[in-house]
Parts: C-alpha cells; sequence; structure tokens
C-alpha cells in the first residue's frame, strides 16, 4: 500500500516486498532481516510505517468500491 511497486500486485517474494516498501519509505538502515522476521530497531519506524498506513487508507477503500461497483453493476 505504500508503494505502487508492491501495491496492488506483487509477484515477489515476502522479504523483496518489505525490502521495496521500506527501501521507498526510507527506512531500510532501520530493520534487521531474519529468517521469517523483520525486526524494526526503533519504534519511530513502526509509528511513522502506520501513519503513512492509515493515511492511504480512504484512497485504497474507495479504489476497492469504485472496482466493486464496476463488476456487479
Amino acid at each position: 500500500m505504500l508503494t505502487s511497486d508492491t501495491w496492488p500486485t506483487w509477484n515477489g517474494g515476502a522479504q523483496q516486498g518489505c525490502q521495496a516498501i521500506l527501501s521507498h519509505t526510507g527506512f531500510i538502515e532501520d530493520v534487521q532481516f531474519g529468517k521469517t522476521k523483520l525486526f524494526i530497531k526503533t519504534p519511530k519506524t513502526v509509528f511513522t510505517l502506520e501513519s503513512q498506513r492509515s493515511a492511504r487508507l480512504p484512497a485504497i477503500v474507495l479504489f476497492l468500491q469504485k472496482v466493486r461497483f464496476k463488476l456487479y453493476s
């Protein structure tokens, strides 16, 4: 949702998707990748990413409603 590289379609792996999002938002240096988890070093990064996600949600909901309307009308 935070970058057009990964939303609405992503065909790569989960780690590559996370790297793309973090590179786009500028937080790639604030994380450590484990085998199955992403470790974020500072709470500010979490709060900023959540804030950015929350800001994008209304536009995404509107997009999905338009698609649904076109499919069922």
